[in-house]
């Protein structure tokens, strides 16, 4: 198997044909639907997480605090006001410094920081409000931060917003065009084509020709995945489990891609099995905006250990050990559709 063959394929791909059709609607559809989502749901970035001080000594940090670029600053009158606004969802956090704040912290004492989360902040404001609060403490110290701080939850954790709901169905049109329909079409348009006869009179493997359109499926996929989860500002959590399971993603649509092109006629035919396909792996994002129907339901599709991982580590800020599970069977459906693409390349060069 030849690199440079393959990348001449790839090359190819992304410069004509069906394939910079299809390549297009990959990433220019996406795009226009995140700013249309952005548009009827929400500013086209997330607004910064709000937070109210209550500064009982009239510290010189309270002042730094407001000063914040990262988050808006609200009004409180007291503690109990604060508690009150923080547990009902107006505000995402809340700040109560002590009176003797700035004489511990000049004495290296250990001064006590109250903080209270607000249940239904979601956790990338949760996330950036932490981070800038333990960042200008640690700057005002002087050092790692010697603050005790006293986290609080309040209120019940709420449902998560139908912007971020919506987010999922837009990975999985990045994942189907990029990933899925895009092989397959340049499959198919081989075989129409009956270049893939060709193959068997020049150095090229039909090997070599299959790799080359799951790399471009793959590239396209992946980065418009990736590019989504940015421009929606949930890029948050622990970053490289995201990016595994979106990899892990992307390579099962491009497995899904390659067997829909291996086994259609034509382009009608595999247009009407990439529809069929699109509708199953659509169906947990789908289902997740009916919390009444039960979670056995959305587990039966692959595509569920996909999303599910990305909505609980970007809004929940899950680690490993919550979606180790999810990336074990999504692993397997990714090592089980090997199988398939297998005997699609068989199917193909017994055709040839």
């Amino acid at each position: 198997m030849s690199l440079r063959r393959i990348a001449a394929i790839v090359h190819k791909d992304f410069t004509g044909g069906v394939g910079k059709v299809f390549f297009i609607l990959a990433v220019v559809v996406p795009i226009l639907m995140t700013l249309v989502i952005n548009v009827v749901f929400g500013r086209f970035f997330i607004e910064k997480p709000t937070l109210a001080v209550i500064d009982e000594g009239h510290s010189e940090v309270s002042v730094k605090i407001k000063n914040l670029e990262s988050v808006i600053i609200e009004e409180a009158e007291d503690e109990e006001q604060l508690k009150e606004r923080v547990e009902s969802g107006a505000i995402d956090g809340g700040l109560v410094l002590p009176r003797d704040f700035d004489e511990k912290l000049e004495q290296n004492k250990l001064p006590e920081v109250k903080v209270y989360i607000s249940g239904e902040s979601l956790a990338s404001n949760r996330s950036v409000l932490k981070a800038a609060l333990a960042d200008l403490l640690r700057k005002e110290a002087g050092q790692e931060l010697p603050i005790d701080i006293i986290e609080t939850p309040l209120g019940k954790e709420a449902d998560l917003p139908i912007k971020v709901k919506v987010i999922p169905l837009m990975i999985m049109y990045a994942i189907l065009i990029g990933g899925c329909t895009l092989p397959a079409a340049m499959v198919i348009d081989e075989v129409e084509r009956k270049t893939i006869s060709a193959v068997t009179i020049t150095p090229a493997t039909l090997g070599e020709l299959i790799s080359a359109k799951a790399i471009v499926g793959f590239v396209t996929s992946f980065v418009m995945g990736i590019a989504i989860l940015v421009m929606n500002q949930i890029f948050i959590g622990n970053v490289w489990l995201l990016v595994i399971f979106i990899m892990m993603g992307t390579f099962f649509a491009v497995e899904l891609g390659l067997i829909i092109g291996q086994f259609s006629k034509d382009l009608t035919i595999g247009w009407t099995y990439v529809k069929f396909v699109g509708i199953f792996c659509a169906a947990p994002a789908i289902l997740f905006f009916f919390p009444q129907v039960p979670d056995w339901v959305s587990k039966i599709f692959p595509t569920y250990y996909i999303f599910n991982p990305i909505i609980e580590i970007s809004q929940h800020a899950a680690g490993f050990g919550e979606v180790w599970l999810d990336a074990l069977i999504l692993l397997l459906f990714d090592l089980f559709f090997i199988v398939f693409v297998l005997l699609g390349k068989r199917r193909m060069a017994l055709r040839v």
